[in-house]
């Protein structure tokens, strides 16, 4: 816990704030990589993480070999990421929501949903400012369009886009 509390202060102090990954010979993407290494509840070899993503107290996600976090992604807890998977800039995973259904009662008022966690299998695509909303798993070598908005779960080697994604072609 202090260990993640030390590297969260790095993080998000100094370490997301650095240039691209590949820049200053590559010092940037080590220290982001170094940090998550020791918050995520696991984080494999060869992960890239770009500047500027979030990711809270990131406990609770994990993340697999030679996997890259765009620039300015956001991750909620509870979510998992594949190997070898891409992923554009400012994409957002979602994994929990306001709790609306009393109708007597101001929205702000209802409190949350429960956390629903979000599954990206191996070798998947994520196209930049996709949103991944609760509950949803992306199939191994699915790929989503760029502006996607993800309400279903997507199956293996689907392309997907629009808003709501929809299915709009398949990987051979």
């Amino acid at each position: 816990m202090v260990k993640q509390i030390i590297f969260g202060a790095l993080y998000y102090g100094l370490a997301q704030w650095l240039p691209a990954s590949r820049r200053m010979g590559g010092l940037p993407g080590w220290l982001r990589y170094h940090c998550c290494r020791n918050i995520f509840a696991s984080c494999g070899k060869g992960v890239n993480i770009e500047r500027r993503v979030y990711f809270g107290g990131g406990s609770t996600i994990r993340v697999g070999d030679g996997s890259g976090i765009g620039v300015a992604a956001k991750l909620a807890p509870c979510v998992t990421i594949g190997r070898n998977v891409l992923m554009g800039e400012d994409v957002l995973f979602l994994t929990q929501n306001h709790a609306y259904k009393n109708a007597g009662e101001l929205i702000g008022k209802q409190g949350y949903t429960g956390r629903e966690e979000i599954t990206v299998g191996d070798d998947a695509w994520i196209g930049t400012r996709a949103i991944i909303l609760p509950g949803v798993s992306i199939g191994t070598g699915a790929v989503v369009g760029a502006g996607a908005v993800v309400t279903k779960s997507v199956d293996p080697y689907a392309v997907v886009g629009g808003n709501p994604a929809r299915v709009i072609g398949q990987r051979e």
